[in-house]
């Protein structure tokens, strides 16, 4: 992913609207380049800044990024994970089917 594409998808990241590839892609490229991370941090800054004025409370900048890039690691870590283990169920159930039909199994 290169600086334009990656500052592009920014703001789905932000509003949690990125295909799953993309958001590792942005996330791997935002460890990679301090200019697209600065980008990433000042539209978090500038939208999660205005929603705490707005609810009145108070916006701990710092905290907020790394939680919000933590989550974001772990979600795509745990979906990478679930869609492994819906592959391999589906390998498992398509075995069987195949097993039952060619007689090799029988419920």
């Amino acid at each position: 992913m290169d600086c334009i594409e990656a500052q592009s998808r920014i703001p789905l990241f932000l509003e949690d609207n990125l295909e799953l590839v993309d958001q590792k892609a942005l996330i791997k490229h935002m460890e990679d380049c301090q200019d697209c991370r600065d980008e990433f941090e000042n539209a978090f800054i500038v939208r999660e800044g205005l929603k705490s004025i707005e609810e009145g409370r108070v916006f701990d900048f710092d905290s907020a990024v790394k939680k919000k890039l933590a989550d974001s690691r772990y979600f795509c870590k745990t979906a990478t994970r679930l869609k492994m283990l819906l592959c391999v169920l589906a390998l498992v159930v398509t075995v069987a089917l195949v097993s039952y039909w060619l007689g090799i199994f029988s419920l």
